[in-house]
């Protein structure tokens, strides 16, 4: 075999060794920038006035619909599809506590592909207030942790946070080991006037 096959041979085989899972995967971007956003239709973000939130609806895949939703100190994002919506509430605001006040904190969500075309995965980021860093002078610093949302079963189930871009898309690949389930909340049956046919209703 000549060098410069040997050389060739030697490169294949080292960027076949360690290559994760999700390297094999495609990533959507969607903005959950403000302005890009809108306000959703009066059936839908009534029912969350009744609970003294705001709701935006941001842009997202063909066949989801997905929200970012604000309390007065704290936001996280909805998600639906079908005649079911998912709220990440519990996993940003309770179960995966790294800060104080956590928000919604980039302006994108990462929406992966898997090989067969169908979405994998959600990833956005979270930022919260470093609760190791007094307030002091009115500067606060902020710390910020990716949560990852896997999207291959019926049910989307939170896989937790990572620090990392590759952090993240790891716990991605690995989804179908992810079996905290989001809390689920029902949509109510067709109506015209909300698009996709379907409007929202809050659990009893």
């Amino acid at each position: 075999m000549s060098t410069r096959r040997t050389k060739l041979a030697v490169v294949c085989a080292l960027l076949t060794i360690g290559v994760p899972a999700s390297l094999g995967a495609e990533s959507i971007y969607t903005s959950l920038k403000e302005e890009d956003c809108h306000n959703p239709p009066l059936a839908i973000s009534a029912a969350y006035d009744a609970d003294d939130l705001t709701v935006q609806e941001c842009a997202a895949p063909k066949g989801w619909r997905l929200f970012v939703v604000s309390s007065e100190e704290r936001s996280w994002v909805d998600i639906s599809r079908g005649s079911f919506l998912w709220s990440t509430e519990r996993a940003v605001v309770y179960e995966n506590s790294f800060g104080l006040f956590p928000n919604v904190g980039s302006a994108v969500a990462e929406w992966m592909v898997a090989g067969d075309g169908r979405l994998s995965s959600l990833i956005f980021r979270i930022s919260a207030q470093d609760p190791n860093l007094p307030v002091a002078g009115g500067n606060v610093r902020r710390v910020s942790r990716l949560l990852v949302i896997d999207l291959r079963d019926k049910e989307p189930t939170s896989c937790g946070l990572a620090k990392t871009n590759q952090e993240a898309r790891n716990l991605a690949a690995r989804g179908r080991l992810c079996r905290e389930k989001l809390p689920q909340k029902k949509f109510r049956s067709p109506s015209p006037s909300v698009p996709g046919g379907k409007s929202l209703r809050r659990p009893a």
